[in-house]
């Protein structure tokens, strides 16, 4: 079966980025990449493995608002002639979809969402104004939603069949009555776990993700800075990519205001081998991202045998819940809720430290039962893709 698959911008060493590739890679069918920009010094897809509308460097490819922008101008172009194709994937984050506002493809239209457009729906619309829209800007957002929901709503009736990466993601398009239950499935991603290891732990906590106001950074070192008056002997290290300069000075600025210098520290640029090493050593794995669709990070943790402070509801939580070294945070929307939360369980760890630390080791073996591998995950998608193509067939829920 040949299958046209569109992912928008192909620019980063990011979780969309290597779902896209692995699927390239493993898929039993014969698959051409579209994009509107590629990168390759910073993807995984060469040249020839992609075929693209756009060339070179600009701010347009770096930063998400004009992203969106270039987004609604290219989608008046629509996808490329899908008649030679048996069936169209989309790979989305909220953009994908546009494309199929200017024309009807000729043939089955199956949509991966990694997450419907977050900044679009109801709790982050919520998160948004309260935390980071102010005065016009308010205003402009507000009407920006509007707008991209009746545009939204307009994609999706094109779409025969949507598969998302966690519970979560799905719930978020059923809420919005984008597609109806029976054409909606889950696919997990998968998560490379080789090369993580348990090591003696160190007195130090460790949170990985991107620096962003989404990922909460300043609410882990604002509960950090009250605990570690209490218990001065621990650290916290903060990793992640300097794509947010602005709020990685925020953070700066934030750690000399409380005076946690000596005990918080912001890692940018950190290799693959001092990152798993880190893991390896961290006495617990902190994780407090703004409802997140699924999250890498904690499979890491677990692969380590980490014991892990988590945010719920999370996609993670699907696969996560049962496991025996992870205390769950239930998600409070505001801040200095979460932030309180967060200091709670920093102080329950400690109270029972070698207990935990030992329950953490126990994740290791919780994690070898399931079956992460992108072999998995390819042969799961082939088979919704055989059914779509099939008239009549129903994919398997």
């Amino acid at each position: 079966m040949r299958v046209l698959l569109f992912h928008p911008w192909l620019k980063s060493y990011g979780g969309g980025e290597r779902l896209v590739y692995e699927y390239f890679r493993r898929s039993k069918h014969d698959i051409d990449v579209y994009s509107w920009y590629l990168d390759p010094a910073r993807t995984w897809f060469q040249p020839d493995d992609v075929r693209t509308i756009l060339s070179g460097d600009s701010p347009v490819f770096r930063t998400y608002l004009l992203r969106g922008v270039a987004s609604l101008a290219l989608s008046a172009a629509g996808l490329p002639d899908t008649a030679d194709y048996d069936l169209v994937l989309l790979s989305s984050s909220g953009l994908g979809e546009l494309t199929l506002l200017a024309r009807r493809p000729r043939t089955p239209v199956v949509i991966y969402s990694h997450t419907i457009l977050r900044a679009a729906y109801g709790p982050d619309v919520q998160w948004n104004l309260t935390y980071r829209f102010r005065g016009v800007k308010r205003l402009v957002y507000r009407t920006g939603v509007i707008v991209y929901n009746a545009l939204e709503r307009l994609a999706w009736q094109r779409i025969n069949f949507a598969v998302f990466n966690s519970g979560l993601s799905r719930s978020r398009a059923l809420d919005k009555g984008l597609i109806s239950p029976e054409r909606a499935a889950i696919v997990f991603p998968g998560v490379e776990l080789d090369g993580f290891a348990s090591r003696d732990a160190e007195n130090y906590f460790l949170y990985v993700s991107r620096f962003s106001p989404l990922k909460r950074q300043h609410v882990l070192i604002r509960a950090f800075a009250r605990f570690a008056r209490e218990y001065p002997g621990y650290r916290l290290y903060l990793v992640g990519s300097a794509e947010n300069a602005r709020y990685l000075e925020q953070l700066r600025r934030l750690i000399r205001t409380l005076g946690v210098e000596s005990s918080v520290s912001l890692l940018t640029n950190v290799d693959d081998a001092d990152l798993r090493n880190l893991y390896a050593r961290a006495l617990a794995f902190v994780n407090v991202p703004f409802m997140e669709e699924f999250g890498i990070v904690p499979f890491e943790a677990a692969a380590s045998g980490r014991f892990i402070i988590n945010v719920k509801p999370s996609g993670n939580y699907e696969l996560l819940r049962n496991f025996p070294g992870i205390l769950w945070i239930d998600e409070p929307l505001y801040d200095s809720v979460l932030e309180d939360r967060i200091y709670s369980a920093l102080k329950r760890f400690v109270s029972s430290e070698d207990e935990f630390v030992e329950l953490g080791r126990g994740n290791r073996k919780a994690l070898k039962r399931l079956d992460l591998s992108w072999s998995r995950f390819a042969k799961e998608l082939d088979s919704i893709l055989d059914s779509v193509a099939n008239v009549g067939e129903q994919p398997p829920q």
